[in-house]
């Protein structure tokens, strides 16, 4: 489904920023509410944070977090991500490691444009 790789993303996402002004979009991703998504999340996460650091790197990730229950337990993740378009925003999510490993729930994953105020 997803043949070519997260960095190829992360490059393409750059190369778009570098020849017009980038756009900011707020993604809302929650997981999955089966008994397995915290495990499922946890097994990627250390990868999933490596990406994250390297699209933060490359001024792509402004912010990003998880989302958290009343108990503290993480439930989804809030980002922040600059780039050229809403298709590249897209792009970008779906090469995730927690898309790619059922981590978010598909349905409910949420892209919209944002613009800062302070």
């Amino acid at each position: 489904m997803l043949a070519r790789s997260y960095s190829w993303a992360l490059r393409s996402a750059s190369r778009a920023m570098s020849t017009s002004a980038p756009k900011l979009f707020l993604v809302t991703a929650p997981d999955y509410s089966d008994s397995n998504a915290l495990a499922r999340r946890l097994a990627v996460r250390d990868s999933h944070l490596e990406e994250a650091r390297k699209m933060k790197a490359d001024g792509i990730l402004q912010l990003g977090g998880a989302m958290l229950d009343d108990s503290g337990n993480m439930v989804g993740s809030t980002l922040l991500i600059a780039t050229d378009s809403l298709e590249s925003a897209r792009e970008l999510m779906e090469r995730d490691y927690y898309y790619r490993h059922d981590v978010w729930d598909k349905a409910r994953l949420s892209i919209v444009s944002f613009r800062r105020a302070l």
